[in-house]
């Protein structure tokens, strides 16, 4: 159950897609039994980057995946917690961030998500202005045949 946790955990912050001061995630997979899986994790921290980490209790999670069966559920890491939305909007539950009990550090499946680097763009210059144009002319005269 362990693997399947962590394979849950790396695809969903694989699949995170930020936007300005919050991190969409895929609800399907927060909501899922995978990230779920392993009962001996009594805590799923996301911690994404430049953000303060948000932990919550898996227990919370599992209520939440019952409660939740909207077809348009969204889910969003932001400042205040783990938000989750349905019908355009008109929904709303929000799970706010819970402090990890010393003795329960050990318990805690973290989702690490990265934001990603954009592409850095480079020049490119066209070979016509590479090549001088008097080798272009003096070879054009040239028939091989």
């Amino acid at each position: 159950m362990e693997g399947l946790s962590i394979a849950a955990a790396s695809q969903l912050a694989g699949l995170a897609k930020w936007h300005e001061d919050r991190v969409v995630l895929d609800s399907t997979i927060v909501l899922g039994k995978g990230l779920q899986a392993d009962r001996s994790r009594k805590y799923i921290l996301f911690d994404a980057e430049g953000s303060a980490p948000v932990a919550i209790r898996r227990t919370k999670l599992q209520e939440a995946s019952k409660a939740l069966r909207f077809g348009d559920v969204t889910c969003a890491l932001d400042s205040r917690g783990l938000r989750f939305g349905w019908h355009g909007g008109r929904g709303g539950l929000l799970l706010t961030p819970q402090n990890v009990d010393r003795k329960d550090r050990d318990a805690v499946l973290s989702v690490v998500i990265v934001r990603p680097v954009a592409p850095k763009t480079v020049a490119v210059r066209s070979s016509a202005s590479l090549t001088p144009s008097w080798f272009s002319e003096a070879f054009a005269h040239l028939n091989p045949f």
